[in-house]
């Protein structure tokens, strides 16, 4: 009874706002929402959509006297030297493999945390380890790579030094590539699990809990209720995270790779990603056209594989589309 009573009255309230229209505290709210968003459209509008201008230096032999549009227009030929570039390969390589191993052990570590963070019922322990959890978020690349430093330098590093004594083998870390591609990842998912494994972690706290009776009266133990129950209720974020990771597929933090490996050119055949190139390059010869052409190339492919990724997960799962 109580039900149809509050059915009732919703529906009266959705026939009166179809006839007369939104109330006057209705409008007001909404115009608070509105001034709240303004900061953000501001800065979208800043350095999101004024930047696109600039997208001109591109297709120009770009003369800084001349300005923006008063340069020579040259057409493709500054995306052509790009395509044609002897090390565009090896900068493909680099960046794909690191975001992608960077994406999916990410999405791994984050999604495990939450779930363990889920069973643990006191909620005194879950502030004191959200607080614990969050501050490598807060941790600056320089000071991080500082302790990294620390850590794997070839005179006093504590693990290079803990290696020595029990093979007897020196390690040279900042002289071997082959051993960043797993330092760099491990360093980006210790950066981030907290923050990732607390925003999983908030949207487990929104579902039924109906749903994990119903699983116990059924007999799922713990594992079950997790792959049956908290899983498919991530899918939602897990897909949109995946969509918005692919759109930045060949976009490396440049402050990761550079503060940790000190900019090493020993380190460069399995570390120098698209960002990483771009700054030494225009740090000995500023060449601001193959800059913009590589940002250019950079958010196309980007779109392109975001756009493919979201036709996927639509073909899986309507629902977790973003699009």
């Amino acid at each position: 009874c109580w039900q149809r009573k509050g059915r009732k009255k919703r529906v009266k309230e959705a026939v009166k706002i179809f006839k007369h229209g939104r109330s006057a505290i209705q409008k007001k709210r909404d115009l608070q929402y509105f001034i709240l968003l303004i900061p953000g459209f501001i800065k979208i509008f800043i350095f999101s959509l004024l930047p696109i201008v600039g997208l001109i230096i591109a297709f120009e032999r770009y003369i800084p006297r001349l300005g923006l549009f008063g340069s020579p227009l040259v057409g493709l030929d500054n995306l052509e030297l790009l395509f044609t570039s002897s090390v565009l390969k090896q900068l493909l390589i680099n960046t794909t493999v690191l975001t992608l191993l960077q994406v999916f052990f990410g999405l791994i570590t984050s999604v495990t945390l939450s779930l363990i963070l889920f069973e643990i019922r006191d909620r005194n322990k879950i502030k004191i380890l959200q607080i614990f959890l969050l501050f490598p978020y807060f941790i600056s690349w320089p000071l991080v790579g500082m302790m990294v430093q620390s850590l794997l330098s070839s005179d006093s590093g504590m693990i290079t030094h803990l290696i020595l004594n029990i093979t007897g083998e020196k390690i040279e870390f900042y002289a071997e590539p082959k051993y960043w591609r797993f330092i760099l990842t491990f360093a980006s998912c210790w950066k981030s699990i907290g923050i990732n494994g607390i925003l999983y972690y908030a949207v487990l706290i929104g579902v039924d809990k109906g749903l994990y009776e119903a699983a116990s009266l059924d007999g799922a133990n713990t594992f079950r209720k997790m792959w049956h129950v908290s899983l498919p209720a991530l899918s939602m974020m897990l897909c949109l995270g995946l969509i918005t990771s692919m759109s930045g597929i060949l976009r490396y933090d440049f402050s990761l790779v550079y503060y940790l490996t000190n900019n090493r050119s020993e380190l460069l055949p399995t570390t120098e990603v698209i960002e990483v190139y771009m700054f030494n390059t225009m740090r000995t010869t500023p060449n601001f056209p193959i800059g913009s052409a590589v940002g250019l190339f950079q958010s196309v492919f980007g779109f392109i594989l975001s756009i493919i990724a979201n036709l996927i997960i639509k073909k899986i799962n309507g629902e977790s589309a973003l699009f």
